[in-house]
C-alpha cells in the first residue's frame, strides 16, 4: 500500500496492491499522518483494481483502531471525512462494502464506492476523466471506461 498526497487538489491517492491486510493499512496511515503535506479535510482516493485480496484482519480490532486514529485526527467540523474507493474489481467491492460497513453510523464520514476512473472523479467533484490526470499520478493501463 502506498499513498501519494496532492496538496494543491486537497486528495490522498492511496494504491492498494497485492494482498493488503489491516497492519499494512495502519502502516501507511502513520505516514501519512508525519508526511510534512498531510492536511485536515484531505480527500482518500482509494484505488483497489490492484488489490487481489485483502486480510482476514479486516474487521478485526486492528480495523477499529485504524478507524478510531483516522477519525481522530480528521476534522469534526463542516467538512466530511471522505473515502472514495475506487473499485472496478470483485475484491475491491468487498474492501470498499467493508469500508462502508465500518463507518455507517459516522456522522462526518461518506464513503463513497465507484467502478470507473471517471465515475469516482466525478463524484468528488474533479472534472477530470483519468487518476492520471489531477497530477503526477500515473496512468492505468486497464483504465475502464472514461466517459
Amino acid at each position: 500500500m502506498t499513498f501519494q498526497i496532492i496538496r494543491e487538489r486537497g486528495l490522498v491517492y492511496v494504491s492498494c496492491k497485492g494482498h493488503v491486510t489491516m497492519t499494512e493499512s495502519q502502516k501507511a496511515f502513520r505516514a501519512y499522518l508525519a508526511h510534512p503535506d498531510f492536511r485536515e479535510g484531505q480527500a482518500h482516493l482509494i484505488d483497489t483494481a490492484d488489490a487481489l485480496s485483502y486480510g482476514e484482519d479486516v474487521g478485526s480490532s486492528a480495523q477499529f483502531e485504524l478507524q478510531a486514529r483516522l477519525a481522530e485526527a480528521m476534522p469534526k467540523g463542516p467538512e466530511d471525512l471522505v473515502l472514495a474507493y475506487y473499485a472496478p474489481t470483485q475484491i475491491g467491492q468487498k474492501m470498499a462494502r467493508a469500508a462502508l460497513q465500518a463507518w455507517q453510523g459516522i456522522p462526518f464520514a461518506r464513503v463513497l464506492v465507484g467502478e470507473t476512473e471517471a465515475q469516482i472523479l466525478d463524484m468528488l467533484g474533479f472534472p477530470e476523466r483519468r487518476f492520471a490526470d489531477l497530477t503526477d499520478l500515473p496512468e492505468r493501463a486497464d483504465a475502464r471506461d472514461t466517459r
